[in-house]
């Protein structure tokens, strides 16, 4: 069952979005409509998620990295890769291996 802010959001903020930008959706048909799926975004832009919970049909329950609980860093920079690298294949677009810097490494 969808919560229902949750519904009220995507009817407001996501029917603004659709409207607003138009995206362009491709293989929508694939989401499965119940159970767990991998929704991984391209991250073109800093408003993916946003985008993607206003155009897939379905209640999009858990939008982070499972394995950060069952599992350490190298196993999730491992299955990462591994789903970045399918991402390549699907799309065509360049891989860029260049992850965001540890917090302690960053300038503030």
């Amino acid at each position: 069952m969808t919560p229902p802010l949750y519904a009220l959001a995507k009817l407001t903020v996501g029917t603004a979005l659709r409207l607003a930008w138009r995206p362009t959706v491709h293989g929508l048909a694939h989401v499965p409509t119940s159970g767990g799926a991998i929704l991984a975004g391209n991250h073109l832009s800093v408003a993916d998620e946003l985008f993607l919970g206003a155009v897939v049909r379905r209640h999009i329950a858990f939008w982070a990295n499972p394995l950060t609980r069952i599992t350490g860093p190298a196993d999730v920079r491992r299955l990462t890769d591994e789903v970045m690298a399918a991402i390549q294949d699907l799309t065509g677009r360049e891989y860029v291996a260049a992850y965001a810097p540890r917090r302690e490494e960053a300038t503030p």
